[in-house]
């Protein structure tokens, strides 16, 4: 076994020389090869009584092309490892190796050649850059918003003798047009149409309207089936009744009732905590909540903001040659040159962070355990139960929890958000950052640019 290591003038990638000698590979093929004589199915010879020598004539150039491709695999990891080196992508096959045509019967040494990129060394260097750091202003206005907005969870419905006039009104009534039709239905006051919601405001229970009802109902309120009760064995006959004018009645009117007060044991409901069940008590629980919600969003606008800056502006001297190469080619990817073209920035950008936040990590030994991300996906059980207001039985978490393990990709994604949190948060500190003081408005703009860009 032979590795010769040469640079090229580009001075960007490098070739890496294998050459395989016969006595690197062929033990092994011998040994294949007894052990395919053994199970091969082979008319006119009974199983494991095929002569090793027509299993070698009848597979031997499979089993070489086999075995050489595991040794090249094995030998060119392993050349990497020991001597340090970290590649961009992966090597690719040199014009030279289409000319090797392996045979078993020729016992020849055989030479191959792999066209790779060492990772540039990336200078990550914040100095004299200042990121804007977002915070929350007028936070006890919006505390007071979601006080209003707690006090609808513990809502209620009431039957009322008043008219017909808020946009949360139930309506319940009955329509009969003297033929066919003659339903009981209910609909919300807000979603009827304006001339459904002209004809019937200011009525109250036991108000009758005669009326046609064509522009009553939006098409999304489906009142075929919702209004009059339709079925797929309704004639269109019938249907065609809906064009008649109806005797409509309000048969009871529903009103949302929403609490001025709240209760001690509804406040504790919110603060997850019996002895905090005073408004106070509540408003320092939703300031708390969103501050870190804010807190949150912050985070997220300056990791966006340092992954700008690294791949946008960050100098970082790719082999954007090599690397089109590569992609390209990959039987994955299924990219042709054209569409590369077009998207080429994107692939760049992806590929300065990888390298940038490989090296980062490695220089300060930012890691992930296992431990970590099998308590992330606790948490995430145990956060989705509480918001469906189930119990967090551990029984419960554990069998989920063994069914994620065996998905391999779910168990990576988790990971890699580990680690590029860790790595965000390690960036962060190392950063100079502005206080900016913004609006709840403010923030929701700024998210939506965001995602526009």
């Amino acid at each position: 076994m032979q590795i010769e290591n040469q640079k090229l003038d580009n001075q960007k990638t490098e070739i890496i020389k294998l050459t395989i000698e016969t006595n690197d590979y062929l033990p092994e093929i011998e040994k294949k090869i007894k052990q395919y004589a053994k199970t091969a199915e082979v008319k006119g010879f009974r199983k494991g009584m095929v002569p090793q020598g027509m299993v070698k004539k009848m597979y031997g150039d499979a089993i070489l092309a086999e075995e050489i491709n595991r040794i090249i695999d094995k030998e060119i990891q392993n050349y990497f490892t020991s001597n340090e080196i970290d590649i961009l992508g992966q090597p690719i096959p040199t014009e030279n190796n289409e000319k090797i045509n392996l045979s078993i019967a020729s016992n020849l040494n055989y030479t191959f050649e792999f066209e790779y990129s060492r990772q540039p060394q990336v200078e990550l260097n914040f100095d004299g850059k200042t990121f804007e750091k977002y915070e929350i202003k007028d936070i006890d206005a919006i505390v007071e918003k979601e006080l209003e907005n707690v006090k609808t969870y513990f809502k209620t419905s009431e039957d009322t003798e008043n008219p017909i006039e808020d946009e949360k009104d139930v309506i319940y009534f009955s329509l009969n047009n003297n033929k066919d039709i003659s339903v009981e239905s209910s609909m919300i006051f807000e979603d009827l149409t304006d001339e459904g919601k002209n004809s019937i405001k200011g009525k109250k229970k036991g108000d009758k309207i005669s009326s046609k009802l064509n522009n009553w109902f939006t098409e999304k309120s489906n009142p075929n089936k919702y209004i009059f009760k339709f079925d797929e064995n309704t004639t269109q006959e019938i249907i065609d009744q809906t064009n008649d004018t109806f005797d409509v009645e309000i048969t009871n009117v529903k009103k949302l009732v929403i609490p001025n007060e709240l209760s001690q044991e509804q406040i504790a409901q919110i603060t997850r905590d019996e002895q905090k069940n005073t408004v106070e008590d509540l408003k320092e629980f939703l300031k708390k909540d969103i501050e870190n919600q804010y807190e949150t969003v912050s985070n997220n606008f300056l990791y966006d903001d340092i992954y700008k800056f690294i791949t946008r502006e960050l100098a970082i001297d790719l082999p954007e040659d090599f690397l089109k190469r590569w992609i390209t080619n990959r039987n994955d990817y299924k990219i042709g040159a054209e569409k590369f073209e077009s998207e080429k920035d994107l692939y760049f950008r992806q590929f300065k962070w990888e390298i940038t936040t490989l090296q980062f990590a490695k220089k300060h030994e930012i890691k992930v355990s296992f431990d970590e991300v099998r308590e992330s996906f606790v948490g995430n059980y145990r956060n989705m139960l509480m918001q469906y207001g189930m119990p967090a039985e551990d029984q419960f978490i554990d069998n989920m929890l063994k069914e994620t393990l065996k998905d391999r990709k779910k168990v990576e994604e988790a990971y890699q958000k580990l680690l590029d949190d860790k790595i965000f948060a390690k960036m962060a500190e190392m950063v100079k950052t502005k206080a900016v003081k913004k609006t709840e408005e403010e923030f929701t703009e700024s998210s939506l640019k965001r995602k526009e860009a």
